[in-house]
């Protein structure tokens, strides 16, 4: 019997050994996992997400021939944009977003299996990436119905990336730093494309790491590779970089980009100042633990990995912000909690270290108080409420369709007032129906300056105004735009829950 057993597992290291066998195993993961827990995408779900809603609609506006920021505003990188109209491109609608989360995450798996297996054995570099995943459920899940096609959802495919060819670079794994050109290019090539999504997570999870590797050049005085490091990274950084500024430059359309990328978002997180005074508030200092406790690991298992940890974990927890919201921390799986279930299945005497690490992991504030051993409890009843959710869902965009049937121009929609509140998203209505908006900011708290040209119906005096009663109308507007919309427009259609009515102009 125990032959029979030794044998049985030695058939699975082989099957873990097989490449087409680990591929067809992180897919089916992958599958299930996008299928089921990011509704925002999956096609068996019709809800469209809050900010998801907008970076589809960002992506359609681009297909349509609109420029990001220039003739729409968001304040996310333009590579999320120019994903979703990709994933547009190949399939209408959520499929073909669906599929590419689906390719995305299965590299990504099949990459942190790929790094564990360099520190651990295959069984239990499995194990590593099957508690990721279970980690990305426990994170994502708590920010409600809005899982999937996030910011963070697509930062960590190249953060993988290029945390799977630092480590390959550093001597982790046989003593030897590397300084291989493509690899280095590589790893620009991502922190380029992760900066234009968002910039906090491309400087914090992949500049992090590249500073570890430099950290352990100049400790085996290996000094002369620095220069060839920094070169190769900024050559791979400009490939991305040139033609997005050349795309822009273009289309007359650099200012609006800087501004939306950088400017906006400056305004939005307080600056450098505030981040740094942030980390001495009290809503911060209980994600602290989790970063301590990675890098105290790595001092008793891993020190050359340390090296990698430390400049990433200091990072992350400044340009985490002050807002913390719990998908930011989607972001933290490749390196920081890919790095904690690795060390604590690697081989070591430090029993007293692990044990302490995985309590504290289960006492993490992701999970707002709840007990993680509900999660399969969870798991159920999010069945059972989803079941009688979708139906409605399904209802509610039906619905919504009828409010567009009778406007001949539907490019020349205003967006009033759509947004998204507890019980209801109208904003996403408009990308259910492949309505790109007439108006700059068809999200009003986007826009700075409430009464900038931008958002004034009057000057504007745009054909169609789409106004939902179920989201409030602009206080600096209100009582000037109803008589306005009185006097000037006529109700061409409505429908009810969502309680939208579309005007056309006199």
């Amino acid at each position: 019997m125990k032959n029979a057993k030794f044998s049985c597992m030695g058939k699975f290291d082989v099957l873990l050994s097989n490449k087409f066998f680990c591929c067809a195993l992180f897919l089916i993961i992958s599958f299930v996992f996008v299928l089921f827990f990011e509704t925002a995408v999956s096609p068996i779900f019709a809800e469209q997400g809050c900010d998801s809603s907008v970076f589809k609609l960002m992506g359609l506006a681009i297909l349509k021939g609109k420029v990001p920021y220039r003739d729409l505003f968001d304040h996310k990188g333009p590579v999320m944009y120019f994903i979703q109209a990709f994933a547009q491109m190949i399939i209408p609608g959520r499929y073909g977003i669906f599929i590419l989360r689906t390719v995305s995450l299965t590299f990504c798996s099949l990459l942190w299996f790929k790094i564990s297996k360099w520190f651990i054995a295959p069984k239990r570099g499995l194990l590593v990436v099957l508690l990721t995943f279970f980690t990305y459920y426990s994170i994502e899940s708590l920010y409600g119905r809005e899982c999937g096609n996030l910011t963070e959802d697509w930062s960590i495919l190249f953060i993988t990336i290029s945390f799977y060819n630092v480590v390959k670079l550093s001597q982790l794994i046989n003593g030897k730093i590397q300084c291989e050109y493509l690899k280095l290019i590589t790893i620009g090539f991502c922190f380029s494309c992760c900066f234009f999504i968002r910039p906090n997570d491309a400087v914090a999870f992949i500049g992090g790491p590249v500073i570890g590797l430099l950290w352990l050049l100049i400790e085996n005085k290996n000094c002369k590779k620095i220069g060839i490091v920094i070169s190769c990274v900024a050559t791979g950084a400009l490939i991305i970089c040139i033609p997005v500024i050349i795309y822009f430059l273009a289309n007359n359309a650099l200012y609006d980009f800087w501004y939306g990328l950088i400017g906006y978002n400056s305004m939005y997180s307080g600056g450098i100042r505030c981040m740094l005074l942030e980390c001495f508030r009290v809503n911060k200092y209980q994600y602290l633990p989790i970063l301590v406790t990675v890098c105290t690991m790595a001092w008793y298992i891993n020190k050359s990995m340390l090296r990698l940890l430390i400049p990433t974990c200091i990072l992350c927890y400044i340009l985490l912000g002050s807002l913390c919201f719990d998908h930011y921390f989607i972001v933290w799986l490749p390196v920081v909690f890919l790095a904690f279930w690795i060390l604590l299945f690697s081989k070591s005497n430090c029993w007293g270290i692990k044990v302490l690490s995985l309590m504290l992991y289960f006492s993490l504030s992701f999970y707002c108080g709840r007990n993680i051993l509900k999660i399969p409890y969870r798991l159920y009843s999010d069945y059972k409420i989803y079941k009688g959710i979708v139906p409605k869902e399904v209802e509610f965009y039906k619905r919504s369709s009828c409010v567009f049937e009778d406007v001949k121009e539907t490019d020349s929609i205003w967006s009033y007032n759509l947004g998204w509140n507890d019980s209801v998203n109208t904003f996403g209505v408009l990308w259910k129906n492949g309505i790109v908006p007439d108006n700059r900011f068809p999200l009003v708290f986007l826009c700075e300056d409430m009464m900038s040209e931008d958002m004034d119906i009057t000057v504007n005096n745009p054909k169609y105004i789409l106004l939902s009663k179920d989201n409030a109308m602009l206080s600096t507007y209100a009582e000037r735009d109803s008589l306005f919309i009185v006097e000037k427009y006529k109700v061409l259609s409505s429908c009810n829950n969502p309680n939208l009515v579309m005007y056309e102009r006199k």
